[in-house]
């Protein structure tokens, strides 16, 4: 064997020994993190735990809309779990964006069941998917996804992550990821998918023409020639920003997706551009492109020694694995740091690597990107060569462990870097990069500063983001809502930094130990990075957002609960963490606000408006490309659209004849735009402009000074490559959507005026454009009001006093109330006025004549709202309704004796009158007479009545304003008149009480006796009979038969006597008796038969 020969053999040999011993280690390392968490395991069982959601999320009140069939699958589901099941929507798409149920009850599976021979963790997902896919949009799971990748946790549990594809073609951010047990139970499935498709997929631009504008882009926006640059082979995909995360400015889009990166030549590619270019394969616009740049233990080091070049691969490094230190710090502190970096994902998650493969870890210090100053102050890793970039200055091991991770991010979730998503990449790499740095030096100060090391000084706070203009929360007054700096992933990344902080640390540092309201315990640093770590690499999809992580984050603790020291009460602070952090909640600063149509609170009247629904109608004159367009519009289907065109260009569309401009006049309309502009140099290349005439066309003149609202937002348009419009202030760059724009148009009052929407491009490269819709001209007044009216009663009555109520309400919804006077009149005559009070007044009358009253309501504006009239309310007025009471004033009466009938008139409504006139008495139907009502009572006296019972009514004919009654019958008895007896005997007081003899005569008034015999019994109580001395006050100490022999029973001899046995108490004379006690029926006795009269007479007198 030749010398060299054996020298390779040896060299192989060795090379093999040392990679067993790589795998080895490995092996032992990663049983041995899993023995400790078993060992935990065994000590700590798992608590059940669910995040605090619900299926309310979902409801129509939050803005979704799902199917009967949705709403079926989703009761199903909750009946099958015991209302354990967890379920969350995306608020975009209008779909489930989660599902997962409690740890010991797994998601329900078909009837059907596993299909035979097929029990792995993709089928177990996919027969749940095939029942319950509607729910997250699919239409049919077979076809619709593709298997991307499966991970197998520390817990033993299997994540499946799904592609969506439609028709073969896969969907940007359409992912699903299923958690499989063991036993092949689904216990959740989380992420979105894009549903309802409906697209052309035949491209009409071909992938060259796709690269060649991908090229001009890139080429154009960082100055950088064509061939100094190289494209990756375009490949057919569906983008839609409802997935993505960023402004929604057009639907569903087939684009061609292709990388654009630096290459002097094949060999030379990387750098600070790793451009991600979408161009749509319909029209050729380009449709996003954003920088991907996220500004092992096998380490290599190289040196670019300061020099000016473009990012290569470390081929020959100056320290390799197990190489001597060298004289460079930076080369050794490299070294160093990537070998911390390794052993903290290694020893904590035995990950090996940043692609969980035993990668080498690579890195250049001293680099200098060509056209930066140099010394290069930053430090990225580039994902197409797998290796870190650090200028003189940036080797940090915070900083190493920020880019290392991105590139754990990128073989994990593989979040976009793009809006929230890429918010989330960044701050993972921040958690991570604090994490490792406090892992390697554990006496180091947890300030939870970014760059604190570095010569420039810190430049992110995790413990107070606001400190470095970042937020802490959604709806911070610093939450990014612009599209720059790939719509704001390093601003916005405090929200989930801030989070991480909170977890480790807890709130007790905040003021009053509290953050946003919530009180939060820290669990440590270390707990927080594995609660990271396992939402990164299992939960999260490439499209995620914050709503995802405030979700995941919850679901990832609990998985973790038993693990690693993770209790269940540490998962409830993982969710207070993120509640204070708003993390489910749409960012206040995400939209433009929208431009008022009028302020103070008055309201629009229009002169010009145009939805565009009728595009051709003659209203507007088109310039070519401008035309009309359907499927994003503010209101019905069309808007106006010019694209943004890759040539130059200077277009518009303007109406077709004068409008005339009341004074007060505005002009208010909605647009959305994508017009070419250079994410990373923000250099705006294209743009729109509004342009007035006020003399048919001859001139225009730039309407940018009167916006009041929504204004330009380009100072000035780029102007070296030739766009007419250069150097103009203009709408460009993209929208956030749709919004509404405001122009004053008061200066132009009384003058007849064209409006015109121009736009201007230059040289090259294409963007979607510009859409307007809902353009008006209106000036701003009162708002119009509507005033009510309604009545206490009705009809009401002569005299009755009646309140009539007007309500007076905004004609159109307003947040002020009118307030004033309403008038009330009755035809036109004023009857009085009440004043608003809360949108009410009121006015009571009771001077209403007998008729009918045409009343209304006028109100009569206030500085905010104009007057109104109320609709007529027919008031009508009657006569009132009378009570006629009859009394008598002796019942029975003798015969002879006068009697006095009385009758009273009461009104049965209140009123301020009484009745009038004159009533009639009769006896039967025999009138007796009449008497004339004064203060509503009228009398009549007669004596002439005869012995018997009379049938006397009173009847009340009625007068002008009250109508007539008739009393009830009132049954006049007339008897015979008696008087009382008077004693025959008087019985002196006899010592220590004696008895007596009461006697006493009862005669009629004509002298005459009662007739017959009759028994009579005088009650002891003395209740019908009543004694007297001296005929006038009544004596004590007397008693009926009080101890004396005569009996109760008394004889009523035919003479009309009475006598009944007394005893006298001591000391009493009696000087005189009388029988005084009378009922209106006359004496009453009691026989076998009962009480009845048996003195058919009258006392007159005593």
């Amino acid at each position: 064997m030749l010398p060299f020969l054996r020298r390779l053999k040896v060299y192989i040999i060795l090379l093999l020994i040392l990679w067993v011993t790589q795998q080895l280690l490995s092996f032992s390392a990663l049983s041995t993190v899993q023995a400790e968490n078993k060992a935990t395991l065994a000590t700590n069982t798992p608590a059940t735990s669910t995040v605090t959601l619900s299926k309310s999320d979902c409801l129509p009140n939050k803005g979704f809309a799902l199917t009967n069939p949705d709403k079926v699958a989703l009761d199903q589901l909750e009946k099958a779990t015991n209302n354990q099941v967890e379920i969350y929507c995306h608020s975009k798409t209008g779909k489930v964006r989660f599902i997962g149920s409690d740890q010991t009850q797994p998601l329900p599976m078909p009837a059907t069941g596993l299909a035979p021979g097929a029990n792995n963790p993709e089928n177990a997902a996919r027969t749940f998917l095939q029942s319950y896919g509607t729910l997250f949009g699919l239409k049919d799971q077979a076809t619709e996804l593709t298997v991307m990748k499966q991970s197998l946790s520390n817990q033993g549990r299997t994540f499946t992550r799904f592609q969506q594809n439609y028709k073969n073609i896969p969907v940007m951010g359409g992912e699903l990821i299923a958690q499989i047990t063991q036993n092949q139970q689904v216990l959740s499935v989380g992420g979105e998918v894009l549903p309802d498709l409906q697209l052309d997929l035949t491209p009409k631009i071909d992938l060259v023409k796709a690269q060649e504008s991908a090229l001009a882009l890139v080429s154009k926006h960082y100055n950088v020639p064509i061939t100094g640059l190289k494209v990756t082979e375009p490949k057919l995909w569906i983008f839609d920003e409802k997935l993505m995360g960023g402004p929604i400015i057009q639907p569903s889009a087939l684009v061609w997706r292709m990388e654009v990166t630096l290459g002097a030549n094949s060999s030379t590619t990387g750098g600070l551009i790793q451009e991600l270019v979408l161009v749509d394969a319909h029209s050729g616009e380009i449709v996003v492109n954003f920088n991907q740049v996220n500004s092992a233990k096998w380490r290599y080091i190289c040196d670019n020694y300061n020099i000016s070049a473009y990012a290569a691969n470390c081929v020959s490094y100056v320290r390799g694995e197990g190489g001597s230190p060298t004289s460079v710090n930076e080369v050794n502190r490299a070294y160093d740091y990537l070998g911390n970096t390794y052993d903290f994902y290694y020893n904590n998650f035995g990950r090996d690597s940043i692609d969980g493969a035993g990668l080498p870890l690579k890195a250049t210090v001293r680099y200098c990107e060509p056209g930066y100053s140099c010394p290069y102050q930053n430090a990225f890793f580039d994902s197409t060569l797998n290796q870190t970039y650090f200028g003189s200055g940036f080797v940090d091991l915070e900083i190493i462990g920020h880019e290392l991770t991105h590139a754990v991010t990128n073989a994990t979730s593989n979040l976009f870097y793009y809006y929230q998503s890429g918010a989330i990449n960044e701050s993972l790499s921040d958690i991570f990069g604090e994490s490792i740095q406090f892992y390697a030096n554990p006496s180091s100060p947890r300030d939870w500063l970014v760059g604190e090391n570095l010569s420039i000084g810190p430049f992110r706070s995790m413990k107070n983001p606001p400190l470095y203009n970042d937020p802490d929360r959604t709806g911070s007054y610093y939450y990014y809502g612009g599209e720059g700096d790939n719509g704001g992933v390093h601003y916005n990344s405090g929200v989930g930094n801030k989070a991480a902080y909170l977890i480790a640390e807890g709130s007790g540092a905040e003021s009053g130990g509290m953050f946003n309201g919530h009180t939060i315990n820290g669990l440590g640093y270390l707990k927080a990075a594995h609660i990271f770590y396992e939402t990164n690499t299992y939960w999260l999809t490439s499209a995620a957002d914050y709503t995802d992580l405030y979700l995941y984050l919850q679901m990832g603790c609990y998985n973790l609960v038993g693990y690693y020291g993770i209790s269940y009460n540490d998962c409830l602070q993982v969710g207070e963490a993120v509640t204070a952090t708003e993390m489910n909640i749409t960012p206040a600063n995400a939209q433009v606000p929208e431009a008022p149509l009028c302020t103070g609170g008055l309201e629009p009247l229009y002169y010009f408006m145009d939805d565009f629904e009728n595009p051709y109608s003659g209203r507007w004159l088109y310039n070519y490309p401008w035309t009309a367009t359907t499927g994003y519009a503010t209101s019905g289907i069309y808007s106006l659209w010019a694209p943004d065109i890759n040539t130059v260009g200077d277009y518009s569309i303007q109406t077709a004849s004068n409008i005339w401009i009341p004074s007060g006049a505005y002009l208010r309309f909605n647009h959305a735009y994508t017009f070419e502009h250079g994410t990373t140099t923000n250099t705006n290349y294209d743009g729109g402009v509004v342009e007035l005439s006020n003399n048919g066309g001859f001139s225009w003149f730039d309407a940018g000074g009167l916006f009041v609202n929504n204004g330009y937002n380009i100072s000035a348009l780029y102007s070296s490559t030739g766009n007419p419009l250069g150097g103009r202030a203009a709408f460009g760059g993209v929208s956030k959507g749709y919004y509404s724009s405001r122009l004053s148009l008061s200066s132009l009052a009384n003058q007849y005026v064209q409006i015109r929407f121009r736009v201007g491009t230059d040289s090259s490269v294409s963007s979607r454009g510009w859409f307007i819709d809902d353009m008006n001209l209106y000036t701003c007044i009162k708002p119009a009001t509507t005033t009510s009216l309604t009545t206490s009663i009705n009809p009401s009555s002569a005299g009755y006093n009646v309140t009539f109520s007007s309500r007076v309400n905004p004609y159109n919804s307003s947040a002020y109330t009118p307030s004033g006077f309403v008038y009330f009149y009755d035809g036109t005559t004023l009857l009085g006025s009440g004043n608003l009070s809360g949108g009410l007044a009121t006015f009571s009358t009771s001077s209403l004549t007998i008729g009918s009253h045409n009343i209304t309501a006028v109100y009569s504006g206030d500085s905010l709202f104009q007057g109104s009239t109320s609709t007529i309310l027919t008031q009508v007025c009657v006569k009132a309704l009378t009570t006629n009471q009859l009394t008598s004033s002796a019942n029975p009466s003798a015969v002879g004796y006068s009697i006095t009938f009385k009758a009273r008139l009461i009104s049965q409504t209140s009123s301020v009158y009484l009745p009038s006139g004159t009533v009639y008495f009769y006896d039967g139907t025999t009138l007796l007479g009449s008497g004339n009502l004064s203060g509503g009572l009228a009398t009549f006296s007669t004596s002439s009545l005869t012995i018997g019972s009379h049938n006397i009514t009173a009847v009340y004919n009625g007068d002008s304003l009250f109508q007539g009654s008739t009393s009830t019958i009132l049954a006049q008895a007339i008897v015979q008149a008696c008087t009382s007896g008077v004693v025959t005997s008087q019985t002196d007081t006899g010592s220590g009480g004696s008895c007596g003899t009461l006697s006493l005569a009862i005669v009629y008034a004509n002298s005459q006796p009662p007739t017959g015999n009759k028994t009579v019994t005088f009650a002891s109580t003395l209740n019908r009979i009543t004694l007297y001395n001296d005929l006038s006050h009544p004596a004590s100490g007397v008693t009926i038969n009080g101890g004396c022999n005569n009996g109760p029973g008394i004889t009523l001899d035919g003479n009309g006597v009475i006598t009944h046995g007394l005893y006298l108490g001591g000391g009493v004379t009696i000087k005189g008796l009388a029988f005084t006690r009378f009922t209106n029926q006359g004496l009453i006795a009691t026989t076998t038969g009962g009480a009845k009269n048996i003195l058919n007479c009258v006392k007159l007198s005593r």
